[in-house]
């Protein structure tokens, strides 16, 4: 049990450094919505990974991977990213 957690916070940091990497392409892009968004994807990956690493194998936070953390949207009625409706970048066909 001891060996998957140590396997689960080795992939989350990897996660995390890719993550950052994200960003850090978006940026140069000047694509300042989606680098927000791989910076707060980068955050949510740490603060699993540090929730995950200090709690007790098998305690009610040990779990935490599976709930939902505090200020993350469960919302999935709401639309994804994307042009708003009428924007010139609405009327673009789908990218290829």
């Amino acid at each position: 049990m001891a060996d998957q957690n140590t396997q689960l916070l080795a992939r989350l940091a990897q996660l995390a450094a890719l993550t950052d990497a994200v960003t850090r392409l978006r940026e140069n892009q000047d694509r300042a919505a989606q680098a927000a968004a791989a910076r707060g994807a980068a955050e949510q990956l740490r603060l699993t990974a540090a929730q995950r690493a200090t709690a007790a194998p098998g305690g009610p936070a040990a779990t935490a991977t599976r709930s939902r953390q505090p200020g993350v949207s469960s919302d999935l009625g709401r639309p994804g990213p994307g042009p708003v409706q009428g924007s010139p970048d609405s009327r673009r066909g789908p990218r290829r």
